[in-house]
């Protein structure tokens, strides 16, 4: 089998060996969650950092001093209550600056996630199919037991990015994180802690219902 071949490579496999008795040789991929998920996300430019939004809107730093300093501080606090933190106003005041200005320095202390920025003039930044993928990869970036998690429902699932928002919400992300903690056990959970996700302009998403 294989002879005299070289300078190949074969990923999620299943080989089979048969002469007397069958051999069956499972090959997974140790990064097969972030490699697909990369692939289905690498046009969006959704995340904060994406060169499909530089130069990004920002906060001039004498600008939005108190709502800034609300949002860090809820961001910072390990006893806080509220899951969910939710700035809303007019259009045109300045959300999306401050959504990238709080996530650069949330990141900067190690807090961050994931990000996505939504935006009507984009065919797939307006597409909340984007959303679940673009937010697990990046934590399957951060957190080796997600990874593992996620790589797992795919091989099971091969077509889940294709399902829709209900089905990949509940699989790559409830049911990744319920996965990991059945391989790996609770003591991972811990660097999620206040950890935090930052969506902006969910008011341009196509299916606001959707999101809701």
């Amino acid at each position: 089998m294989f002879n005299n071949v070289h300078r190949f490579s074969i990923h999620s496999s299943n080989l089979n060996h048969v002469r007397r008795d069958q051999i069956n040789f499972n090959m997974v991929q140790d990064h097969a969650a972030l490699d697909i998920l990369s692939e289905a996300i690498a046009d969006v430019g959704a995340t904060h950092n994406s060169a499909e939004r530089y130069p990004p809107p920002r906060c001039h730093s004498e600008t939005q001093q108190e709502i800034k300093a609300d949002i860090l501080q809820w961001c910072c606090s390990p006893s806080g209550n509220a899951n969910v933190f939710w700035v809303h106003g007019p259009a045109g005041i300045g959300k999306s600056a401050i959504a990238q200005t709080i996530t650069e320095l949330v990141e900067s202390k190690g807090l961050l996630a994931a990000s996505f920025f939504f935006s009507r003039n984009n065919k797939k930044r307006s597409n909340v199919t984007y959303l679940v993928s673009t937010i697990a990869y990046q934590l399957a970036c951060k957190v080796s037991e997600l990874n593992d998690a996620m790589t797992r429902i795919i091989q099971q699932h091969p077509r889940i990015l294709d399902s829709s928002f209900d089905v990949q919400f509940r699989d790559l992300l409830v049911k990744a994180y319920q996965v990991a903690v059945e391989l790996h056990g609770q003591q991972w959970i811990n660097c999620l802690t206040r950890r935090v996700i930052i969506i902006d302009a969910l008011d341009e998403c196509e299916i606001w219902s959707t999101v809701q």
